[in-house]
């Protein structure tokens, strides 16, 4: 009885020239076709979507502004509970978030999503557009137990104000 380690597999017959040359054109053909799809999507999906947004790459059809302070009519034209407002919860307990989730739903704010921050955070912090300074310093005054602080966003956001919650001190 022959041993599994006796046994071979069964020899690859060697390629003739002709069957190496149509291997190598259909590989050709192959990323041809790859090539071809990739520019198929890039022009009928849109090249912005690959990009990601605010990239110098990405091009623009707007003028681009200049860091002049916007007007505050803006934030006349959102209510309270219109303004966008995002919570992250940093402290790594989950009650905190509900206990600030309900302090602002009482006082009249609507929350557009909670989440929980990737880190954990030693202070709050409250970031703001800057037509939103009224409301970013009306939200402190009611979140005083957590002595948070106002900072208006650096970067571009979705969110009119987003507060960052982190360990009472």
């Amino acid at each position: 009885m022959p041993r599994a380690w006796d046994i071979r597999p069964p020899r690859k017959s060697k390629l003739t020239k002709q069957e190496k040359k149509r291997r190598k054109r259909s590989n050709i053909y192959f990323i041809f076709f790859l090539v071809l799809i990739a520019v198929f999507f890039i022009v009928f999906f849109g090249f912005d979507r690959l990009s990601t947004p605010g990239s110098p790459t990405t091009p623009s059809s707007e003028p681009t502004k200049t860091n002049s302070p916007e007007p505050s009519t803006s934030a006349a034209l959102k209510t309270q509970n219109q303004v966008s407002i995002k919570l992250l919860n940093g402290t790594g307990r989950f009650e905190e978030t509900q206990t600030v989730q309900k302090k602002l739903t009482d006082s009249g704010f609507k929350l557009s999503t909670t989440e929980n921050a990737l880190n954990l955070y030693d202070s709050t912090i409250i970031y703001f557009q800057s037509p939103y300074e009224n409301y970013a310093k009306e939200l402190a005054t009611l979140l005083a137990s957590y002595t948070p602080k106002t900072q208006k966003f650096s970067q571009a956001t979705p969110y009119d104000i987003v507060i960052v919650i982190g360990t009472k001190q």
